[in-house]
């Protein structure tokens, strides 16, 4: 540790409730003793486990002295939470649910923000993992800054994840205030907002470094607690009263409350369609016992598109994206789909060029031998030579959400037979020895290349606009890496650096024309910093691979871009609502 670390060596108290998880218990007490920053007190707080969990949590006391048990009579994880608040020796606390594990420096980069801004609180994002061991983002958040002045800045607080782990919090936020968790499910969202409100500086480090383990049968999809969603937004609507928060506070509660009113109907429907009129109106009476305010109208028509079979996965809580492009896009949509990597995205075509699927199939074409030891592979390279985009039925595209574009398969040159072209991809150059038809190569750098792309690209926005509304076309400048190495502080360029470089000029000039026909399309641009291809990338070191990090921020970028255009449409709706209930009102 630097001198930072050294000089100011706080107490940090790691809180972690604990009841029957046995299975998960020993990853991450490990990945806690396991901490950089090694000034910790770890409270172990057994709820009455039955499964052996309390004997696990005993065998690690033996062999760390910072570990303290503290086992009572179960009464729930808020409670074993509020405990740990109340009995911890440290000034600096953090909480760690049982079933997850933290980074090796997770403790220390959240201590090193927290000193270095004189913040109240620190944060990270996470990562969530499903029961495949597959890895993707829990937080919808993308931390641009290092520190968040939240008293002059409170909007920040619609951007963050409800949450109390993966924060690094002073202690006194909770004694001075008497923050306590309620004794439901949905505890974290009661208080986590009012804590945020109480606070004066937030230090943000943008890196995942939480892991979150999603489990089948978590409160989310838990019957048997409907009824908690409504009691948790009432408790942070007392608690916003008790803290005496001011007018702008009470703003940004209304819109947490009103956002969160959508999402929990998103959650609750698919578990509850026989009770979700009930639910509604409960939530509708909290609406105007706190804010008198209506959104009846809302969860009406919402409740009717659901059982018309209208409403889209999205708002059920998912994304249900297309992709045309590269297989990063693909790894990407995955991520932000909480796919596994061998799940299937439905509208996806890929090892495609715009000259080749806007061009005529050729009749020899269907003769050809396109089988491909890569099943993958094979798929998309009969898309391609059969030219299957641009014949599809715009019904395929009426639930899609969003669909993703890349250019990054550009990069091919064309192959052309009599007048139809295809494209040269991997895929191809890897069966072309069965292919018995002569063709001619069409290269992708030749100036006279340009128009023929040009051509095509209008082709293709014109199919784009039947498919899906140029609004919800999101366009991911991905381009080929300069770069490779172990990490991004040991890097060298690849040989042909110099075509490389030529290649993403011309992408990035394709990138522009798109826009151009359709500038109504949400773009994003990526960080070229972290555009590096890892030596031990599984599918080899390649320019057109990536790294870790780099899937992770493209793929919170996205994100972003694309949670701005819903926010956009929730508060078109809530200011319509609130509009609609106010006049009402005063009709009578």
């Amino acid at each position: 540790m630097d001198a930072l670390s050294v000089e100011n060596n706080s107490l940090i108290s790691v809180i972690v409730p604990i009841f029957n998880v046995a299975e998960y218990l020993d990853a991450c007490i490990e990945s806690i003793v396991n901490q950089s920053y090694c000034n910790l007190e770890v409270l172990l707080i057994d709820d009455g486990s039955t499964d052996g969990s309390l004997g696990i949590c005993q065998e690690w006391a033996k062999r760390d002295t910072r570990i303290r048990i503290i086992h009572k009579e179960n009464s729930g994880q808020a409670e074993s939470r509020n405990l740990g608040v109340e009995v911890c020796r440290g000034d600096l606390i953090t909480f760690v649910d049982a079933d997850d594990r933290i980074d090796q420096l997770m403790v220390e980069k959240l201590y090193r923000a927290m000193r270095l801004h004189s913040a109240d609180i620190s944060m990270c994002e996470a990562y969530t993992e499903n029961a495949e061991g597959v890895f993707s983002s829990y937080s919808l958040q993308h931390l641009e800054k290092d520190i968040i002045n939240i008293q002059k800045e409170k909007t920040f607080l619609l951007t963050v994840r409800y949450t109390l782990w993966s924060k690094l919090y002073k202690r006194s936020l909770f004694l001075e205030h008497n923050i306590k968790e309620p004794s439901i499910k949905f505890e974290d969202f009661a208080v986590v907002p009012i804590i945020y409100a109480l606070a004066e500086r937030v230090a943000c480090v943008n890196e995942p470094l939480y892991y979150y383990t999603y489990r089948e049968g978590s409160t989310v999809r838990d019957v048997a607690h409907i009824d908690d969603r409504i009691m948790a937004l009432k408790y942070l609507m007392n608690e916003e009263k008790r803290q005496k928060l001011d007018e702008e506070w009470e703003k940004i509660f209304y819109k947490i409350c009103t956002e969160r009113g959508l999402i929990l109907m998103r959650q609750v429907y698919p578990i509850l369609s026989k009770r979700f009129e009930r639910f509604c109106s409960d939530y509708d009476s909290f609406l105007k016992e706190y804010f008198d305010v209506s959104l009846t109208n809302v969860s009406r028509n919402f409740h009717n598109q659901c059982k018309s079979g209208t409403v889209s996965a999205r708002l059920l809580g998912n994304y249900n994206l297309a992709v045309f492009g590269s297989y990063n896009l693909m790894i990407i949509a995955k991520m932000i789909m909480n796919l596994g990597l061998s799940d299937y995205i439905e509208e996806h075509d890929s090892f495609a060029s715009l000259i080749s699927i806007t061009s005529r199939a050729d009749s020899a074409f269907y003769d050809w031998n396109l089988s491909h030891k890569n099943q993958y592979r094979e798929k998309h390279l009969v898309q391609d030579i059969t030219k299957s985009f641009m014949h599809k039925s715009p019904c395929l595209y009426k639930d899609i959400d969003f669909l993703l574009i890349d250019f990054l398969e550009e990069r091919f040159n064309i192959g052309k037979y009599n007048e139809s072209f295809f494209t040269l991809s991997d895929a191809f150059i890897d069966i072309k020895d069965k292919i018995s038809s002569d063709f001619q190569v069409v290269k992708r750098l030749d100036d006279s290349t340009m128009k023929l792309w040009e051509d095509s690209c209008r082709l293709f926005v014109d199919r784009l606009k039947k498919y899906i509304d140029p609004r919800k076309v999101v366009l991911v400048r991905m381009v080929l890496c300069l770069m490779h190495g172990q990490d991004k502080d040991n890097l060298k360029l690849y040989e042909d650096a110099e075509t490389i470089a030529k290649i993403n000029k011309l992408l990035n000039h394709y990138y522009d024309y798109f826009l151009e026909l359709m500038p109504e399309a949400i773009e994003v641009k990526l960080d070229e910093v972290n555009l590096y291809t890892d030596d031990n990338y599984r599918h080899g070191c390649f320019p057109w691979h990536l790294n870790a990090e780099a899937y992770w921020n493209i793929h919170l970028d996205i994100l972003r871009e694309i949670k701005k255009y819903d926010n956009a449409a929730i508060d078109e709706l809530m200011d319509k609502s609130r509009e609609q209930y106010k006049n009402v009102k005063g009709g009578n």
